[in-house]
């Protein structure tokens, strides 16, 4: 490199600046650089009932699966999720409250805070702080259970 060459690579470079900013989000209310970002904020989420196929995301207060009913969720769950012998569940994002299954298919991959397997099957695979119930229960090796990883 010849000194014009590393003269003109030290001026681009002492030139040149990229800034970062950050947006933080507390309680819905933004604080720092927020000028693009929008703050999704629902004071009553809707509660669902699922009788067919569907696929969900978004922000949800309670989900009921019927008996015919396969849903596969990858949004927010504010309260719980009851799904029906014959229905289905697949989880890949959060609920806050309980997971009952009275006799479904249930797979969690996201994160549940309670499990409620009363009956049918339930696989967990992500995160669960609690489960409990007589129905058939299968954690697989990588799984989070309360705290602990399962292998």
């Amino acid at each position: 490199m010849n000194k014009y060459s590393f003269l003109i690579f030290i001026s681009v470079l002492a030139h040149s600046s990229i800034s970062y900013s950050a947006c933080n989000i507390i309680n819905g209310k933004k604080h720092g650089d927020c000028q693009n970002v929008t703050v999704n904020v629902i004071d009553n989420p809707k509660s669902l009932v699922i009788s067919n196929g569907q696929i969900l995301s978004g922000i949800v207060k309670d989900v009921h699966v019927l008996s015919d009913g396969i849903l596969s969720f990858g949004g927010i769950c504010y309260g719980d999720m009851i799904v029906e012998k014959g229905g289905e569940l697949t989880l890949t994002g959060i609920v806050n409250g309980t997971i009952t299954n009275n006799g479904g298919t249930v797979l969690i991959g996201g994160i549940a805070h309670s499990v409620f397997a009363k009956s049918g099957i339930t696989r967990i695979t992500g995160v669960a702080k609690v489960i409990y119930g007589e129905g058939q229960i299968e954690v697989e090796a990588g799984a989070l259970i309360n705290g602990m990883l399962q292998e």
